[in-house]
């Protein structure tokens, strides 16, 4: 792909016009956290209308949203850049994002720039005009707030030294999100953890419930994790006795279990 003549012409000239970022995150290469399937490709813009209307190229649609993107800068010498992505949190859209997929490393980001003028509604709609795109991986989560969420980008091409697996390793913490007793029922909407009840007895049971020391209750009100690997097994402990060796927990027990010898 080269870069549209027209475009680079009005980039020279005194009135170029409105710069429009576009951008596209596609999360279909990373599985949902309840495994009931993968993520989505989104497609949003930086709010430079003051209406608030879609923006739309090259017949894809793309949503307006409050982003600020600094570090995109490519110089000809040196490290390759690691721009950051602060994206408005509206209506905690990019927490449900989260906490579907979890952090979305590895999630691809490509950035186009354009004009106005040359979106399809624009007064010279223009498929073609745009710079190249930049393709970006997402590196991490800087930070999530109810306002914002962060990312760090990475270049496609810059992978050296990535380590798996992509999320921290913890020997002794279950990363799950726990089902909540909202005071009738149990409300698993943001729930991570596959634990619904074993209904052996009756399908339609919610226990046995556990308090946070993995004793058993009667009251599911008082159902909690204590996130060890015992509260996983005493949920998900088979009715012969044996130990299940395919618990759900996110915990990596055997890590540190064995040393290498100096």
């Amino acid at each position: 792909m080269t870069e549209n003549a027209s475009l680079l012409r009005r980039q020279q000239s005194l009135t170029p016009g409105r710069e429009v970022q576009l951008f596209t995150l596609d999360t279909t290469a990373i599985e949902k956290l309840d495994g009931s399937g993968y993520g989505s490709t989104y497609n949003f813009c930086s709010s430079f209308r003051e209406d608030s209307r879609n923006v739309t190229f090259n017949s894809t649609i793309y949503t307006p949203i409050a982003i600020e993107a600094t570090g995109f800068e490519t110089l000809g010498k040196g490290v390759l850049p690691s721009p950051r992505l602060k994206i408005a949190n509206t209506n905690l859209e990019m927490t449900t994002l989260i906490q579907e997929l979890g952090d979305p490393v590895g999630a691809r980001m490509t950035r186009f720039l354009t004009f106005d003028r040359y979106l399809d509604d624009g007064s010279e709609p223009d498929p073609e005009a745009m710079f190249l795109p930049q393709i970006y991986l997402i590196d991490r989560k800087v930070k999530e707030t109810r306002m914002m969420v962060e990312f760090e980008l990475s270049a496609s091409m810059d992978q050296a030294g990535r380590m798996l697996p992509k999320r921290q390793i913890l020997r002794d913490a279950c990363t799950h999100i726990y089902r909540r007793w909202n005071g009738s029922s149990f409300d698993t909407g943001a729930a991570t953890c596959p634990w619904i009840g074993n209904g052996i007895a009756d399908p339609d049971t919610t226990g046995p419930y556990f308090l946070n020391d993995d004793t058993e209750t009667d009251d599911p009100s008082l159902d909690n994790c204590g996130k060890r690997l015992r509260s996983c097994e005493v949920r998900h402990a088979p009715e012969d006795g044996t130990i299940r060796l395919d618990l759900p927990t996110r915990a990596f027990p055997g890590v540190a279990r064995i040393r290498a010898r100096r």
